[in-house]
């Protein structure tokens, strides 16, 4: 009985390492939380472009060329971005991307996006396959 015991404890013990060296490795890499965070991030970075277009200043009614206008718009100004500090950082510390892309009616719209620590491409649109376009994103709905 004492033996039965004894081998429980080493596989629970050789579990327990194995669930370290895990969380050691890829700490929180793919946590809900997070790809929510990174979500919201790109649907705040997304209305702030969107915002920055639609300026009355913004005498050619264009997107940012970079994520760092919005911080700096060249015609000046206040920043589009209430945390200055962060707002821009994913909740892996990496900075957003930002490309463009046409919807369905050939209209250009920023996609904002990250990677998580596992690989999965965020967007505002979503995660995954869908994250890769308006286009992609209103199909699946």
């Amino acid at each position: 009985m004492a033996r039965i015991w004894r081998i429980r404890l080493g596989v629970v013990a050789a579990l327990l390492v194995c669930a370290a060296g895990y969380l050691l490795m890829f700490p929180n890499c793919g946590t809900p939380d997070r790809i929510q965070s990174a979500i919201v991030g790109c649907l705040r970075l997304s209305h702030a472009c969107e915002s920055y277009r639609r300026a009355a200043e913004n005498t050619k009614g264009e997107y940012p060329r970079a994520l760092s206008d919005l911080l700096n718009p060249p015609w000046g100004g206040p920043a589009y971005l209430k945390d200055v500090e962060h707002d821009l950082f994913d909740p892996w510390n990496e900075l957003f991307m930002l490309s463009y892309d046409t919807d369905a009616n050939g209209r250009e719209y920023p996609l904002i996006w990250t990677v998580s620590r596992n690989g999965e491409f965020i967007s505002q649109f979503g995660i995954g396959p869908q994250a890769r376009s308006k286009r992609d994103a209103q199909s699946k709905k």
